[in-house]
């Protein structure tokens, strides 16, 4: 049985009960499938609540980009000060013995949290490398989430996260698409490094209702009430797609919601009676896009297909042997199927999509095909 958010987090609230692990936990699952929303808006709530677990304190990092140790600590710092609300006592002690002059360079750094500053920088005298201080934190009071493993060096890191985990007594909870994780010769490769650090792997499959539903609770009350009615057509449109990629969904949708307010302000009238339309196709061709399904000639295509195009190939595709299938009929074909007429293609959505800026006049143009048309939602 696939794991739900419950079990999810029930499995991680397990494991942070527990005293002297000495391993990592994995939640393992592709790229937009929603691993970091879950832990802010799942995870992180149930562990601030201190109802099921000691009080700890989650430390959010992204390792996107970073190769090497030192600038995780500064992350780890920084986000480690943020989440202060006091100064620990212990700590300030610790500071004024053999680093006592080491961080008049804190005020220099914006975001952290100001009793916590004042009292540190009041006792020194010169500048500093805040990653030192990271030596200087419990961690058994911490938990520690590790972001997008896959898109840094792991090589790099695999034993910096392995000293939280064994020697600081940290809690560590890594995200990352397991199968995109590359890994040198240098470390042995992924699998035995994965037997050392982690002790658990969570696959995490997405809620897509539910992640559906906090994104459109983004938008303003009208366009949500219209989202909340396509609901169904947007889970379908990201069927199709074969790619639950939430990321890019959110961008979709946020390209829609421009159109919204533009269709709203140009032709009100028009705009209503052509918006089911326009959603379909306008999540159709961002997903595609932004997937990264469509090469430059496929754009290219996309940009003049027309009703000429489709009528040639029914009469070519009767050739033996057939002509190769043009990418904007294989389009039309995985995302409308024999529902689509010419009238729900959007050249200035193409454009928009593409280029980033919106071609107002022929928009408005595309609109007023719809000014006599019923409004009623496109079947599939």
């Amino acid at each position: 049985m696939e794991p739900t958010g419950t079990t999810i987090i029930s499995s991680i609230i397990d494991y942070l009960k527990r005293n002297d692990t000495n391993y990592a936990v994995l939640i393992a699952g592709d790229w937009g499938s929603g691993k970091t929303y879950f832990w802010h808006n799942s995870i992180v709530p149930k562990i601030l609540d201190h109802a099921d677990t000691k009080q700890l304190m989650p430390i959010y990092v992204s390792l996107n980009g970073h190769e090497k140790p030192e600038q995780v600590s500064r992350k780890i710092l920084y986000a480690y000060l943020q989440g202060q609300t006091h100064v620990d006592p212990s700590l300030v002690e610790k500071l004024q013995g053999p680093l006592s002059t080491l961080a008049a360079g804190f005020k220099s750094f914006s975001g952290f949290a100001k009793p916590f500053v004042d009292a540190v920088s009041s006792t020194m005298k010169v500048d500093f490398k805040p990653e030192g201080f990271i030596d200087f934190i419990d961690f058994q009071k911490i938990v520690i989430c590790f972001d997008d493993l896959e898109r840094c060096n792991p090589d790099n890191i695999w034993g910096y996260i392995n000293d939280f985990v064994e020697h600081k007594k940290a809690k560590v909870i890594i995200l990352a698409n397991e199968e995109k994780i590359g890994m040198g010769d240098t470390n042995g490769g992924f699998k035995e490094v994965k037997e050392k650090v982690i002790g658990k792997t969570i696959k995490f499959k997405p809620d897509f209702h539910r992640i559906l539903d906090d994104i459109i609770k983004c938008y303003p009350d009208d366009l949500q009430a219209f989202l909340n009615q396509e609901r169904d057509k947007i889970l379908e449109i990201i069927r199709r797609s074969k790619s639950m990629n939430f990321r890019i969904l959110r961008s979709a949708l946020d390209d829609y919601s421009f159109l919204y307010q533009r269709g709203m302000e140009f032709d009100k009238d028009s705009f209503l009676k052509a918006r089911h339309a326009l959603l379909h196709f306008t999540l159709s061709f961002a997903l595609e896009l932004r997937i990264g399904r469509m090469q430059a000639d496929d754009i290219a295509s996309m940009r003049i297909a027309n009703l000429s195009m489709a009528l040639k190939y029914s009469l070519d595709e009767k050739k033996s042997p057939p002509p190769p299938k043009p990418y904007p009929i294989s389009f039309i074909d995985q995302y409308f199927g024999s529902s689509f007429e010419w009238d729900q293609w959007f050249p200035s959505i193409i454009d928009f999509l593409c280029d980033g800026v919106l071609d107002i006049e022929l928009f408005q143009q595309e609109l007023t095909r719809y000014q006599d048309s019923d409004p009623t939602p496109l079947a599939y």
